[in-house]
């Protein structure tokens, strides 16, 4: 329920000047939070977060997956001209993934084969597996295509 409007007279400020409202209404309510506020209204509930992908369940269509264990990694590779080194993204940035979905290949074999964007599977494992570093060390044992 509103508040009633309180009235008061140009007499009552000592500032008052000759051109003032004979009246000056002040409120005491507050405007209702729709006309003040430009905050989002929430979206849809949020839901437990995926399991991770295991071996026995991957979808060969998938884009991206991964092992529990990170021993294998199918996503997309990208050259990085700041690292001097390729990049696997084996999960999608709306993901949520302890290491970014994302990790730096080391690789002793050549990789002149593959380019920028190609999907692939790599087997190995992570060099540090307690890395909080942004696309932490991968040591790729092996590197194949893994479809279109």
């Amino acid at each position: 329920m509103a508040a009633a409007p309180v009235v008061s007279r140009p007499g009552n400020f000592a500032s008052a000047g000759a051109n003032n409202n004979p009246s000056i209404v002040h409120t005491v309510a507050k405007p209702a939070l729709s006309m003040t506020s430009t905050a989002p209204r929430p979206g849809p509930a949020l839901t437990a977060a995926e399991p991770e992908i295991t071996p026995s369940t991957a979808d060969p269509s998938s884009l991206f997956a991964h092992d529990p264990n990170y021993h294998w990694l199918v996503g997309t590779l990208a050259y990085s001209k700041i690292q001097d080194a390729w990049v696997l993204r084996y999960a999608s940035v709306e993901d949520s993934d302890r290491y970014g979905g994302s990790v730096t290949l080391v690789y002793s074999g050549r990789l002149n084969a593959f380019k920028s964007g190609q999907r692939v599977r790599v087997e190995g494992h992570l060099i540090d597996p307690e890395s909080r570093q942004i696309r932490p060390a991968f040591e790729a044992k092996s590197i194949r295509p893994a479809g279109p």
